[in-house]
């Protein structure tokens, strides 16, 4: 009887200890499927909580120094299509390939502001390459690219062409002045250049009128942009 409470003791006590044992080892599998469960840091993992203070977006020195380079001009150069001219330092300058990529257009967004002038009109002088194949004279080349002689014209185009063109003298050639009326844009010359005219005006933002007049300073810049402009053979 003695010995029959001893072995059931003994076997109590293994059982109580298998019992401790697979409470241990569960508890070891649980925390290693913690650990590799994604979305749950292990102990040695640091979280970086997001600043509540973010520092402000770096500014480029091109944006802080918008207007230091007023007074300095920079001068641009087509070695393909044979012209040069010069244009404000503080500007924006882009390049457009041509429909064909034979010649680029350029894009130059003056910036009245750096002058102390802000006005709703457009502030972009654009330069183009047009083909004159026939060497048209800078009257017909206008009158043919627009159609000034279709049927019927261009709302008030021919009476306004007739009234707002003018000659002027440009890298020592006869160029065609346009103030208004005739495109969109204003004013608008067209320079011979061989069998090319080279088209320098002022872009209208937008193709849907009404269009503000450029800010006096844009005029002003414009036509010290035409005085610099030089032509020669490609």
């Amino acid at each position: 009887m003695h010995v029959l409470s001893k072995t059931k003791s003994l076997i109590g006590f293994l059982f109580l200890g298998l019992l401790i044992v697979m409470f241990i080892y569960g508890l070891g599998q649980q925390a290693q499927a913690t650990q590799q469960q994604p979305g749950y840091p292990g102990p040695d993992t640091v979280i970086e909580q997001p600043d509540p203070y973010p520092a402000p977006p770096s500014t480029s020195s091109d944006q802080q120094n918008a207007c230091t380079a007023v007074g300095e001009w920079v001068t641009y150069t087509d070695t393909v299509a044979g012209y040069s001219l010069q244009y404000p330092a503080e500007s924006e300058l882009k390049e457009s390939p041509s429909t064909n990529e034979t010649y680029r257009s350029i894009s130059i967004y003056l910036k009245p502001a750096c002058y102390g002038q802000t006005c709703s009109g457009s502030n972009r002088v654009i330069v183009s390459v047009l083909q004159n194949p026939e060497r048209l004279s800078m009257e017909q080349f206008v009158e043919q690219e627009f159609h000034l002689d279709s049927t019927p014209p261009h709302k008030d185009s021919v009476q306004s062409f007739q009234t707002s063109k003018s000659l002027v003298e440009i890298a020592g050639t006869q160029a065609l002045r346009i103030e208004d009326g005739v495109t969109f844009d204003q004013p608008d010359v067209f320079i011979p250049h061989d069998d090319q005219v080279i088209r320098v005006y002022v872009g209208a933002d937008s193709p849907m009128p009404p269009h503000g007049p450029p800010c006096k300073q844009t005029l002003e810049l414009f036509n010290e942009i035409l005085a610099s402009v030089e032509l020669f053979t490609p």
